[in-house]
């Protein structure tokens, strides 16, 4: 899974979106929404993913760092 996030304004608002995808089907297996970004952002958006796919075996998680 590959896990990026992305900031934006809407009605003067910060909206945050945390994603996950499969790497191979680049199909968005989780995410959640916030007004702030912050570790719990991420890890609900995880936890979604993970419920979605329900992995067997061993999984690879990519992250970008916020770079």
């Amino acid at each position: 899974m590959d896990g990026r996030y992305y900031v934006h304004s809407y009605r003067r608002r910060l909206v945050v979106f945390s994603e996950y995808h499969g790497l191979y089907t680049r199909k968005i297996v989780g995410w959640y929404i916030d007004t702030r970004m912050t570790k719990e952002l991420v890890i609900k958006a995880l936890q979604r993913a993970l419920n979605s796919e329900k992995p067997t075996g061993r999984m690879i998680h990519h992250s970008d760092r916020g770079s």
